[in-house]
């Protein structure tokens, strides 16, 4: 038995709801809190994503039962630019309901329609990406082309294990964990939590659907991968990354 409670666990008693308690505070926080649900970075080129629909997909049944954790890639195939439309449209806008460019719905659930996510692309081996991080903008389905890094910036990010550099591409998802605060205080980085575990399935189920490999992956090492990606932990922070290829 443990002698001391773990941080997670003391977090989680911490942040736990008595009955009757509203974690909401819907008069404090400011009238443009929640406005921007994602980012994008204007001074830098985007690269258009092909609208690769596949028609013969496979039902979300066979993508299911078809989808496993493999880290074996074939690094002699690259993936091509429609491989990447077709596996990030799992986390694209699918819908704008209201008036306003912040009334939009993805194609994953997200607490009080915040959406604290982020994706973006590390592009090893795909055919029409230079090996630059690129950054997923969700409202024109494209990529943002940021700056270049090398195999030791990479080998970085990532443990000493032989099948990492093999990938096509790997997915990162930040949590911009300030976009949910005011409403949840700190309950919202458990969402933050949830809402990655449910975008990274949307991103492997399509992967699958296209006969890819996919692995999801959390041995990344924060610091070296916050410096790639440059963002400030205070405002945003790696949650998840998924690796997929060829197989």
């Amino acid at each position: 038995m443990l002698r001391k409670a773990p941080l997670y666990l003391r977090y989680h008693q911490r942040t736990l709801f008595a009955a009757g308690y509203s974690h909401m505070d819907t008069t404090s926080y400011p009238e443009d809190e929640g406005r921007l649900f994602y980012k994008g970075y204007s001074r830098f080129s985007q690269v258009a994503l092909p609208r690769a629909f596949n028609t013969r997909s496979p039902s979300l049944q066979k993508a299911l039962f078809d989808r496993r954790s493999e880290r074996s890639f074939a690094k002699e195939e690259p993936l091509a630019l429609a491989d990447v439309s077709k596996i990030i449209l799992g986390l694209q806008i699918n819908s704008n309901d209201g008036p306003y460019h912040y009334d939009v719905k993805r194609a994953y659930p997200s607490a009080g329609a915040c959406y604290p996510l982020e994706a973006y692309i590390l592009p090893v081996r795909v055919t029409g990406l230079k090996r630059h991080l690129h950054h997923y903008h969700v409202r024109t389905h494209s990529l943002e082309e940021l700056w270049p890094f090398s195999a030791r910036d990479f080998k970085a990010c990532f443990r000493e294990d032989s099948w990492c550099m093999d990938v096509g591409m790997v997915v990162v998802l930040t949590a911009c964990h300030t976009r949910g605060y005011h409403r949840f205080r700190e309950r919202a980085y458990q969402y933050c939590l949830l809402e990655a575990g449910q975008a990274a399935q949307n991103v492997q189920l399509l992967a699958a659907a296209e006969g890819l490999n996919s692995c999801s992956y959390g041995g990344f090492y924060d610091e070296p991968l916050m410096r790639l990606l440059d963002i400030n932990p205070n405002e945003e922070i790696p949650l998840h990354t998924v690796f997929i290829g060829k197989p």
